[in-house]
């Protein structure tokens, strides 16, 4: 019935093409086609804007990874001092990020330097 021989693993069942049942029995679909939409080009961004967006972006990676380092300086190693060091710091950095983002948005920022 089922040779050992014909089960060495080469033989891959879902590689072979479907029958003329099986094609009958599938559902016909019709894919609608959607155009493309048009993706902005990061460059004509002013360069104020992206400074102060890479600002932040940096500002806030910086804070995570100081919160993150000082709570695990603080669970695992019980260096309470270097861990709520780095953890404040990381807080500090959060809100100082924060405020810059609020300034920003507040619509009266000149984008234009």
């Amino acid at each position: 019935m089922f040779d050992e021989e014909d089960a060495d693993g080469d033989h891959d069942f879902l590689d072979d093409e479907p029958s003329e049942a099986e094609q009958e029995l599938a559902p016909k679909v019709d894919v609608p086609s959607v155009s493309q939409p048009e993706i902005p080009d990061g460059s004509d961004a002013p360069a104020g804007l992206r400074r102060r967006f890479w600002t932040l972006v940096v500002t806030f990676n910086v804070a995570l990874l100081a919160v993150s380092i000082g709570a695990m300086f603080v669970g695992f190693r019980g260096r309470w001092r270097y861990g709520g060091l780095a953890v404040v710091l990381g807080l500090a950095l959060f809100a100082f990020g924060y405020w810059r983002y609020q300034r920003y948005t507040d619509g009266d920022a000149d984008f234009d330097d």
